[in-house]
């Protein structure tokens, strides 16, 4: 299991950066990535990733709720990669309705959702070649 220290570490990096990300597969383990905002620390083992996720992202952890969330800071080329399951998603906002003359042909997502994540592992993540050693 992470350490807190390490999991609190990639929260706060996740709160001064904009490139966190996280990916999702299904149940044919077909793989879906996707932005999101900043994490929160929601107890020592777990973190609340929260977006305006796209269908993809939420019809893959109905079927498998594993998930990797990758929070990468561009300018040093150091991050880390938390590992996880997915024990609840909550919806946090809603659209009021759909309006064709403002979103045209796009479709976007309609709910914001709240993704609670078990931390299973944290490793540390770069685009230079890595070890996926534990951070």
């Amino acid at each position: 299991m992470a350490s807190i220290d390490t999991i609190r570490r990639s929260v706060e990096l996740s709160n001064r950066i904009d490139n966190v990300f996280i990916a999702t597969t299904d149940r044919d383990q077909v793989p879906h990535m996707a932005a999101a905002g900043p994490l929160e620390l929601q107890a020592p083992d777990q973190i609340v990733v929260t977006a305006w996720f796209c269908p993809g992202t939420i019809k893959n952890l109905a079927g498998n709720k594993s998930i990797s969330i990758v929070v990468w800071e561009s300018a040093n080329d150091s991050g880390y990669q938390i590992v996880g399951k997915v024990n609840r998603v909550s919806a946090s906002a809603m659209l009021n309705g759909y309006a064709p003359e403002v979103e045209g042909t796009r479709v976007y997502p309609q709910v914001k959702q709240r993704l609670f994540v078990k931390v299973e592992q944290v490793l540390l993540f770069s685009i230079a070649p890595h070890g996926d050693i534990e951070a």
